[in-house]
């Protein structure tokens, strides 16, 4: 056994030994590297908890490497002085102060990767373990030197590729088509804002691989002359089993990155064969522009008319949130004040006769940037649906049953560009206008002003929504496709093809996105996304995708379905004077497979009450919702953040009461139904719950708080 390890440390062979070492630390980032990206990164997206375990023994595997490295390379400092040691030691000490500092401000600039860093320690071990050797008398400080330079050259030229490739990834993309690296072909990608051009990348890279080497080979040299052995003594077997399993990795490396490129090729035409059409932009562009009705002017007014009460808000402090509180109570002068204002705003009613016919599409451009003119329009139609839930209210409570028709019919104008679109986010948009005009249906049903005619219309138009769910739902999943490859297909053009030589696991990291991607999107519905998806991007969505088939879409069917059963339960009232005790036929719940749940009697609703806020002070100072400490990390500058969160002159108070109702409701996503009153809010929670008030008091616009 100690002759074993006095072979394994080099004990009688110092020389050898280090040079065994710095080969190690030469290799030990593209270990960990190719393994942790080959093997357990994707073994990591299926079992969390396994693959975390084989990535501790990885690093403790590599810590086992990279301590040996460091007890093999200074076994000849008991051959020089103590001077030599203490010189030794205080280099040592200063490396790792630059490291640290190093390592510090990367995680504060957050510019680089893990592997990025391994190129910092490698050329800083060298250094240490070089200078030790050249403390030595037999090896002269110009050897150092010429030795350090070209590992000097290597570290700019990677800082300059490294810095190239981040200007790339980080600057914005203008064209409509993705150039298309793996979904293409013949493409060139574009220039870094450096302008360093593809061919000069490669050859920067080969420069930087054969500077590296060179530098490795000097430094051999000098370890050979300061240990007095020959040079290709320090090639034994240990050096050179190192370098084949090197090679063996990095050529497994390579062929991976192929094969996943081709991969990722054949997913993507499956990706099209399953929609029957090229899944990139311009396939939407086409799609889209087929609709002649697009006039960007007209989205260019609507945004530019903002509707506020300067006046009132300033009257009544607190007030500029009303439009997300259509069921609130105030004081009956303040009621009134509102009501005037409302009624009066020109910007409003300019959009009310801008919406009374179906709007034009806005022009849209599919391309990867964040559209912040398209995310505009569509919170601009949701605070829209908002102020036509309060033109809703206020026409009812003026028996002006026409004025709340229109509203609602507005409502259905603003959704018209928004099921035309190929994005998902307009799709959840659609959803949440949808929800909000069932709610503005049902206080029409509670009005009893409602005819026949119209109730059945209403149902009609209902059925024919749910109906248009399928395919709205394929358009959210292709535009989310589009994206998600659009995406994919700009990292692929702005990564530099000759990164595929000196890191091809970042290329098997691609390909493999890139396919898991297309594959995951070969859908109709999102509730079919993969639970535990094989990459990282499919990872990251699949919860929100899910969430959207599982929950988003049910709920939405069963706010149809609900709306549908109170229309037959008023016009059952029309017919026979009261409602039904029972209501017979009831659509089955999404949720739970079976009928959706029925009852009239007593229910709880919540409301809020507009009133003085005690803890305001006339006096200017505004007692906050914040401690101190928040305040001052504020500052006096920040004026919007002390407007938000100083205390109101008047607030929202929610106010719980109990109602004469004929309500409908689903179970909701979690299968568990709260009771007839809704009072169990552990139980009712997500119900899909919608009713009509058969007992309203005699002044809910009106009472005082």
């Amino acid at each position: 056994m100690k002759r074993l390890l006095r072979r394994i440390f080099y004990r009688d062979e110092p020389a050898q030994g280090a040079f065994f070492g710095l080969t190690l630390l030469f290799m030990l980032p593209r270990w960990f590297y190719a393994l942790g990206m080959d093997v357990v990164l994707p073994f990591m997206l299926r079992e969390w908890m396994a693959a975390e375990m084989a990535l501790y023994l990885l690093g403790g595997l590599m810590g086992g490497v990279l301590l040996y490295a460091l007890i093999v390379l200074p076994r000849f400092l008991k051959r020089i002085n103590v001077a030599s040691r203490k010189g030794y030691v205080w280099a040592l000490c200063g490396c790792a102060v630059l490291m640290i500092g190093f390592w510090m401000m990367t995680d504060i600039n957050g510019d680089h990767e893990l592997h990025e860093r391994y190129w910092w320690v490698i050329p800083t071990l060298f250094v240490v373990g070089s200078a030790v050797y050249a403390s030595r008398p037999e090896v002269k400080i110009w050897e150092w030197i010429v030795a350090a330079v070209p590992l000097a050259a290597c570290m700019a030229l990677y800082c300059v590729l490294n810095l190239a490739d981040i200007q790339k990834l980080s600057s914005p993309v203008f064209t409509l088509e993705p150039v298309g690296c793996i979904h293409g072909a013949g493409a060139t990608p574009s220039e870094a804002l450096m302008g360093i051009g593809e061919l000069s990348e490669w050859l920067l890279t080969i420069c930087c691989i054969l500077l590296f080497a060179v530098a490795y080979l000097l430094f051999g040299r000098i370890i050979a002359k300061g240990g007095g052995v020959p040079f290709r003594s320090l090639f034994g077997r240990g050096v050179v089993a190192l370098w084949i399993v090197f090679a063996v990795m990095y050529i497994a490396s390579v062929g991976l990155a192929v094969y996943g490129m081709h991969d990722a090729k054949v997913a993507w035409r499956e990706l099209d064969a399953y929609w029957g059409m090229p899944v990139k932009t311009t396939t939407l562009v086409e799609l889209y522009g087929k609709n002649d009705n697009i006039d960007q002017a007209f989205w260019d007014e609507f945004n530019g008319l903002l509707v506020n009460f300067p006046e009132i808000f300033k009257k009544y402090d607190g007030l500029n949130d009303i439009e997300v509180y259509p069921d609130a109570v105030f004081p009956q002068e303040i009621h009134a004040e509102w009501k005037t204002a409302f009624n009066e705003s020109a910007e409003l009613r300019r959009k009310e006769e801008m919406l009374d016919s179906p709007p034009p599409l806005p022009e849209r451009k599919f391309d990867f940037n964040f559209d912040r003119l398209r995310h505009k329009i569509l919170t601009e139609c949701r605070i829209m649906v908002r102020w036509e839930l309060w033109r809703v209210r206020l026409a009812l409570e003026d028996k002006d049953i026409d004025a709340a028709k229109k509203a609602l019919r507005r409502i259905d104008n603003i959704c018209v560009p928004l099921v035309a679109d190929y994005n998902e986010v307009s799709g959840l948009v659609w959803m949440a206008i949808e929800s909000m005009r069932a709610k503005a249906l049902c206080m029409i049903l509670s009005s009893g002003l409602a005819g026949e005619a119209w109730l059945r219309e209403q149902s009609n138009l209902l059925l024919e929504k749910e109906r248009m769910i399928p395919e709205v739902h394929k358009r959210m999943i292709l535009g989310q496709a589009v994206h998600m490859m659009e995406m994919m297909d700009m990292i692929a053009e702005k990564t530099s093809y000759a990164s595929f030589l000196s890191l091809p696991e970042s290329w098997v990291l691609l390909a493999r996105e890139t396919a898991s991607m297309a594959r995951c999107h070969c859908i109709s519905n999102f509730k079919d996304y993969p639970e535990k998806p094989s990459s990282i991007f499919t990872a990251m969505l699949s919860s929100g995708l899910r969430t959207i088939g599982t929950r988003k879409i049910p709920v939405l069917v069963a706010t149809f379905r609900v709306a549908r059963g109170l229309i037959e339960a008023e016009l059952s009232r029309l017919k026979t004077g009261v409602y039904p005790a029972e209501l017979e036929n009831l659509e089955e719940d999404p949720f739970s497979g079976k009928p959706l749940k029925y009852a009239i009697g007593d229910h709880e609703i919540h409301e809020e009450l507009f009133f003085l806020n005690e803890e305001y002070e006339e006096e200017g100072e505004y007692k906050t919702t914040v401690v101190d400490a928040v305040q001052k990390q504020l500052g006096a500058s920040d004026e919007w953040a002390k407007e938000f969160l100083r205390r109101k002159k008047y607030t929202f108070k929610k106010e719980t009461r109990i109602v004469k109702a004929v309500q409908i409701w689903s179970v909701g996503p979690d299968g568990v139904s709260g009771d007839a009153k809704g009072d169990n809010p552990q139980k009712s929670r997500d119900d899909v719950r919608f009713y009509i008030v058969t007992s309203p008091p005699d002044s809910s616009s009106s009472k005082t708080p």
